[in-house]
């Protein structure tokens, strides 16, 4: 037998917002007061601020194949896949004195 997938969806829907009914107030309440962003939350600007860090360390080696303690290669792989420590040890140790 086929359920029709409007039907299936509605029935999914329907469940869903009997569940949201049955939450305490407060819950419902925080719901709400997240729909606006009028000031957006830290876990989005970090992140942001990081990969915009990455690309700058990235384009900068690329630019300036001269580096110090390690070959470019390396400086890239440790600010693709080392977070901001990475990038923080580049911009520190990496870069080089003649620019």
């Amino acid at each position: 037998m086929r359920v029709p997938v409007r039907g299936a969806l509605r029935a999914v829907l329907a469940r869903q917002q009997d569940r949201r009914e049955d939450a305490p107030p407060a819950s419902r309440a925080g719901r709400q007061g997240q729909a606006g962003l009028e000031h957006p939350p830290w876990t989005a600007i970090v992140p942001l601020v990081a990969l915009v860090l990455a690309v700058y360390c990235m384009i900068d080696i690329s630019r300036h194949p001269d580096t110090r303690q390690l070959s470019p290669q390396a400086w890239l792989a440790l600010c693709a896949f080392g977070n901001v420590l990475g990038l923080a040890a580049y911009l520190r140790f990496g870069r080089s004195e003649h620019r």
